[in-house]
Formats: C-alpha cells, structure tokens, sequence
C-alpha cells in the first residue's frame, strides 16, 4: 500500500495534466490514522464522479456503537460524515 507522501508526490507530478493523468491516483493511501482508498477517478468534466473512502478502525474512531447498531442509524451516520466533510473540505 502506498502512504501519503506518494500520494503527494503523484499529484505534484501530475498536476495541470490531463484528466487522463488523474486516472493514476486509483490505489490505497496509508495515514497516520486512516486510509484512503480512491476507487474511481473521473475521467473527464461529464464522466460520473470520482468516488473515495475513508476507512477508520474504531479503536481510533471511538464512535459509540448505538450509533450504528442497526442499518438506518449506520445510514444517518454516514450521511452526517458525509456532509460534515464536504462542509470542511475547502477550509
């Protein structure tokens, strides 16, 4: 598994290219405390999104488990992740 500085790396590398050239972010990142793991990589402005992962043990998440004991709270759990990352994501 790759780690965070090839992360880094390939998108200085990459950077002002193609979308083609992104195509080659698809892999699995190692953190310090998560991964994260780029499944899919648009290919051009009208291709469908990209799609990524962040995977957490819970150990290091630390949710409490009645969060996510049955499938409509794991949703409404995914659901706020979610939307708390996409409201920090360009902070």
């Amino acid at each position: 598994m790759k780690n965070s500085l090839d992360l880094k790396k390939l998108l200085s590398s990459i950077d002002g290219k193609s979308y083609g050239s992104y195509k080659s972010l698809a892999d699995k990142y190692n953190f310090e405390n998560y991964i994260l793991s780029i499944d899919h990589v648009q290919g051009d402005p009208f291709a469908s999104p990209s799609k990524i992962q962040i995977i957490m043990n819970q150990e290091t998440a630390k949710f409490p488990v009645e969060l996510f004991d049955t499938d409509y709270k794991k949703i409404a759990l995914e659901d706020y992740l979610t939307r708390l990352f996409y409201s920090n994501i360009n902070k």
